[in-house]
């Protein structure tokens, strides 16, 4: 079960595989929602009466406080079951925004995650795919582990994902770090 410790912390870090968001119903504007990574293309979304009350309690209190807000021309993202949600965007602050080398790093684990997600693959199947030790594989979830060779050519191996998709993603990365 989410814990109120582990909801703030993964809405605190949009770029992490582990994202989540707080939308609000279109319709029915006291209905609050939780989503997250789904996979690839794919998202997870479920009431927020799902979660722990003290969930719900947090996500107001940020909403309050203007942690969270609506963007003017927010759109909406249809959740299924013929409803939709406005999600709320998180106020960046030196706290809450990331720098350009969690930024870039986290974007490159990002794909192998929503692979990993999208086929169902445990983490401890990943880390043994990628051949990694498990403080390692917590590293490159984390976007601390320096991208070497030899992972790409175990992320080509893994996903089935060209060696090439692998090291043009890791290029342009590496280009939006150097900026």
């Amino acid at each position: 079960m989410l814990k109120t410790e582990q909801f703030e912390k993964r809405l605190l870090q949009p770029n992490h595989p582990d994202w989540l968001l707080v939308g609000i119903d279109t319709q029915e504007k006291s209905q609050l929602y939780i989503a997250g990574n789904g996979g690839m293309n794919n998202m997870n979304c479920a009431p927020i009466e799902n979660y722990l009350p003290e969930i719900k309690s947090c996500a107001l209190e940020m909403i309050d406080e203007g942690q969270l807000y609506l963007e003017a021309n927010a759109k909406a993202l249809r959740i299924g079951q013929g409803r939709s949600a406005y999600f709320y965007t998180l106020q960046t602050t030196p706290d809450t925004s990331n720098n350009k080398s969690n930024t870039f790093k986290f974007q490159f684990s990002n794909l192998f995650v929503k692979w990993q997600r999208t086929l169902q693959v445990s983490d401890i199947r990943a880390q043994e795919m990628l051949h990694l030790t498990s403080i390692e594989f917590t590293q490159f979830r984390e976007g601390k582990l320096d991208i070497s060779d030899m992972l790409i050519e175990r992320l080509h191996q893994s996903t089935g994902f060209s060696r090439q998709l692998w090291l043009n993603r890791l290029a342009k990365h590496k280009e939006r770090y150097q900026k």
